[in-house]
């Protein structure tokens, strides 16, 4: 494949719409396998290029749509990321590894329990830590939300109840980790723990204490 395509198939004559907008679908792009300091397409490995467009690539199933798109220059070989010396080295940098002049330390309290009631939080000892900013509960955030229909009665945090292992309970802001790491510990929270479940079928049961109410 020596030359560009079009996004759709069109007849290129550079038709415009009456607002005067380019029509969809009449875009020209440069060869597969070219591109930034690549003007032209790299040789083509016929290794990789399937039989039926006169590659040597066995193909078994018969033919396929895209088979005159191959280039042999990617599809099947096995290419370096960019950054993998960097992480195989330890030398990437994640977005936890950045640390910004006065930024806000965030630390939060989590569930050790699968199913609880939350009888009380005292966060009383966290708010009068000299460093701590703020403390919020599941009482700040009341509200619910969900991004999909089946998530709509999500909370920031537990409200009256925690659902599993490791669900957000409180949360603390302070001025340095070690306040932050302090604080949270300094937050004390009475449960009722309730009959966790952990079978599909069960959780299909009526029972007192639903996990969600339907």
């Amino acid at each position: 494949m020596s030359g560009g395509y079009k996004q759709q198939p069109g007849s290129g004559s550079g038709e415009i719409r009456k607002d005067g907008k380019r029509v969809a679908g009449k875009q020209s792009f440069a060869p597969p396998g070219s591109g930034g300091s690549r003007p032209v397409m790299k040789p083509r490995d016929l290794d990789f290029i399937p039989e039926m467009v006169g590659g040597k690539e066995k193909q078994p199933a018969g033919s396929h749509i895209h088979d005159r798109a191959r280039t042999g220059t990617i599809v099947g070989k096995s290419i370096p990321l960019v950054d993998a010396n960097a992480k195989v080295t330890g030398q990437a940098w994640y977005g936890d590894d950045v640390r910004l002049p006065n930024e806000i330390i965030g630390r939060i309290v989590r569930s050790p329990h699968h199913y609880a009631k939350v009888v009380s939080i005292d966060t009383s000892k966290a708010e009068a830590l000299p460093g701590v900013i703020a403390v919020a509960t599941g009482d700040d955030a009341p509200n619910k939300f969900g991004v999909l229909p089946v998530t709509k009665d999500e909370h920031a945090m537990a409200v009256e109840k925690v659902r599993h292992v490791g669900d957000l309970v409180a949360c603390v802001a302070a001025v340095d980790e070690a306040t932050a790491r302090e604080a949270v510990a300094l937050i004390e929270v009475e449960y009722e723990v309730l009959d966790s479940i952990h079978d599909m079928k069960k959780g299909l049961e009526d029972v007192d204490e639903p996990i969600h109410w339907r």
